[in-house]
């Protein structure tokens, strides 16, 4: 079994090679020295995390400090503060709560005839959620708020940017928002993202389960066109993800899932193509199947 730091994972040569000096160059995109995932993996980083459960529920608090190098031989670099809070409630047919958190420090630095100058960053999301565990189906209704950035400035950066993969786990399992190319800007540099949600989990026997989920994305900032100058935000599409799961045997699972993206907006082409006119196949979608071998040795 091999690890991503290896010789021919993740950028293609093993880990230590990045270390040049004190220095741990990185680059994202299709850079020479691209980081697995495309994420720009931190020289140095530090984290506090405190969480109290209570009988009626929990809440945890986090500090992440990211310091990242601007090359391998300038000696500058730059660092930005993570900081949160997730609460989380339940009464006896409720389940309740959110989290917040902000990033602020430096996005980057740039370098003008020798001289560095830090480029600002002030992210923040938002989350709020109400699950009905009384009724069936279990219904959770959310709304996820991401600040994006404001293409009207240049010496900052507002977006938030979901950190270290956790973007595969949200906004919808077709993976339209923080994975692989951007909406209007990658990362924090996005237009950000308005996720209103619906889940449930319907179980259909003692081995069926269908659980479904609905998204309504929209972007908070604009992005405008450089043709027409024709500015576009909000409505971005709609989402729909079904997965079935099946229990074949003791260890072992059948899972099915399908998903469909419906009402693409020109907002949701100009984000992605840089172009509202863009001509698209109207049935984008995808499905899945896969069995698991889940064994206990012990």
């Amino acid at each position: 079994m091999a690890a991503w730091n290896q010789a021919g994972y993740g950028d293609g040569s093993a880990e230590p090679a990045k270390l040049v000096g004190n220095a741990y160059a990185i680059t994202t995109g299709a850079g020479t020295n691209t980081r697995i995932f495309n994420l720009g993996l931190p020289k140095a980083q530090a984290m506090a995390y405190y969480k109290k459960t209570f009988k009626s529920g929990d809440v945890a608090f986090m500090l992440l400090e990211d310091v990242y190098d601007v090359d391998a031989t300038s000696g500058e670099n730059y660092g930005n503060l993570t900081f949160g809070f997730t609460p989380n409630f339940k009464t006896e047919k409720l389940k309740f709560g959110g989290q917040f958190f902000f990033t602020g420090g430096a996005n980057g630095k740039t370098e003008s005839n020798g001289s560095y100058e830090k480029v600002d960053l002030s992210g923040y999301m938002a989350n709020a959620y109400i699950q009905f565990t009384g009724l069936t189906g279990t219904p959770l209704i959310g709304v996820d708020y991401l600040s994006g950035d404001d293409e009207s400035t240049t010496d900052k950066v507002e977006g938030w940017a979901p950190k270290y993969g956790t973007n595969h786990k949200f906004y919808g399992f077709m993976d339209y928002f923080y994975v692989g190319n951007g909406h209007g800007g990658v990362d924090a540099k996005s237009a950000g993202l308005i996720d209103i949600y619906l889940q449930t989990a319907f179980k259909l026997s003692e081995k069926a389960k269908l659980v479904g989920h609905l998204h309504y994305f929209s972007a908070p900032e604009a992005r405008t066109n450089a043709t027409t100058g024709e500015s576009y935000d909000g409505y971005l599409g709609t989402e729909l993800d079904l997965v079935f799961n099946y229990a074949l045997a003791q260890g072992v699972s059948l899972s099915a899932g399908y998903s469909q993206m419906f009402g693409i907006s020109d907002t949701m082409k100009q984000l992605k193509f840089g172009d509202p006119t863009t001509k698209i196949g109207d049935m984008q979608s995808w499905g899945w199947l896969m069995i698991a071998f889940t064994p206990k040795f012990l």
